[in-house]
This record gives C-alpha cells, sequence and structure tokens, in this order.
C-alpha cells in the first residue's frame, strides 16, 4: 500500500511537518529579539532568504515529517504483527484437539486451550515441563513414525507428531493427541456384535449362506 494512503502514515507525517514549524518559528523570534526585527511574514520570509544558517533551521517540519512517517510505518507493521499474533493464538486455541509445541529436548513451549483444560493446569504450569513432567506417561514409546495411539486418565487419544528443522537440526515438535475413546468402543461394540451372530450363525443345526450378485457364496455356517 502506498504509504500515502495508508492512515497511520500519512497521519504521523502531517502531525511530525506541522511540529517542525516549531524550531523555525523560535529562531525567528529569537532572531527577531536580537535584531529588533518586526514579527512580520515579510520579515519571516528575509530572514530565512539572506541567512543560510536559518535554511537548516527551515529544514525541520520535512525533517522531522519524514522520520514521524517512518515512525507511523514502524507502528503500523508492529500492529499487523500483534494482529497476525492473536489470529494465530485464536486458530490455535480453536482446535478440538490437544496441541503441543515442543522444544528439540521435549520440552513444552506452547500449549492450547483444550490441552490446558483436559490437564486441569494452568499454562504457567505446563510450559517449560516435558510431556512426561505433565501428562506422566512418554508419549514417545507409543509413537512409531510418528503416528501412535495411547491411553491416559481412561480415554484413549491418537497421536500425530510433526519435526520442524532449521537446516539440520532439530527446531521444533508438533504433537497432536484427539481423543478416539467413542470411536474405539464403537468399533469394539461393532466387533463384538459380529462376533456374538457369528457364534450364533455357526451354532445353527440349519444350512445357512449367503452369495453375492456374481453367485459366489460369501457366507456360510459351519453346517455347510
Amino acid at each position: 500500500m502506498p504509504w500515502y494512503r495508508n492512515r497511520t502514515v500519512l497521519f504521523y507525517a502531517l502531525v511530525g511537518f506541522f511540529s517542525g514549524f516549531i524550531f523555525p518559528a523560535l529562531a525567528f523570534l529569537l532572531e527577531c529579539g536580537g535584531s529588533r526585527l518586526s514579527c512580520t511574514l515579510r520579515a519571516f520570509a528575509d530572514t530565512f532568504t539572506r541567512q543560510p544558517a536559518m535554511w537548516i533551521v527551515g529544514l525541520a517540519p520535512l525533517v522531522l515529517g519524514v522520520m514521524a512517517a517512518l515512525l507511523g510505518r514502524q507502528r503500523g507493521f508492529l500492529s499487523a504483527i500483534s494482529r497476525a499474533k492473536k489470529e494465530w493464538e485464536m486458530t490455535f486455541d480453536a482446535f478440538s484437539d490437544l496441541v503441543l509445541i515442543m522444544d528439540a529436548d521435549g520440552v513444552i513451549s506452547r500449549c492450547n486451550r483444550v490441552a490446558a483444560e483436559r490437564l486441569n493446569l494452568p499454562f504457567q504450569q505446563i510450559i517449560g515441563r516435558t510431556f512426561t513432567d505433565v501428562f506422566g506417561i512418554d508419549y514417545r514409546a507409543f509413537v512409531k513414525g510418528g503416528r501412535g495411539e495411547l491411553t491416559w486418565r481412561n480415554s484413549i487419544y491418537a497421536l500425530a507428531e510433526t519435526f520442524v528443522h532449521e537446516g539440520d537440526n532439530l527446531s521444533k515438535r508438533l504433537l497432536i493427541l484427539r481423543d478416539v475413546t467413542e470411536k474405539r468402543q464403537a468399533e469394539r461394540a461393532l466387533a463384538l456384535e459380529r462376533n456374538l451372530l457369528r457364534t450364533l450363525i455357526d451354532n445353527l443345526p440349519d444350512l445357512i449362506y449367503a452369495k453375492d450378485a456374481q453367485g459366489r457364496k460369501t457366507l456360510c455356517n459351519l453346517a455347510d
């Protein structure tokens, strides 16, 4: 965006520019007091025209305007960075999974709101500690190839670990824990029902079988 379309930069530039007029005005008043000049616009113009030293003072509005514009631009950058940080934090905390960011040594440097709630601990008691210290279990024993599954506090969690490298060195570990307790319970219940149904079919004295659309047998009991 051009600087003249940036309201923050333009505001700072104008404030700096008009503030800079204080210096030539003070210089002119001092010159009037010493030379007994009349304080008129014509005398003001003559003073800055005839004395080269006053030209430098006359540049104060321009110099301050540019400096203030640079300051406004810097503030705009900082505001943009602050907004981006807040948006990232909101997105990070919006995940329904437990998300942990750890350093190369496994020390937690960041966690989302869900992780803090599941742990029932404030952020201050989580950050700076290892996963094992906080959860009471070493997740690395359950992870293979970046994936795994562990049971913690009577809940089953699917693990996904991603590594972030800086050059050849490991920089960060991103660990995501998804609660799959209900899914696993449903899978086990379905498997149990299938086993019960299979046991019932095999113990029936009558011949039972099923065929697909091509007439191939896909199911039969022990009576077949």
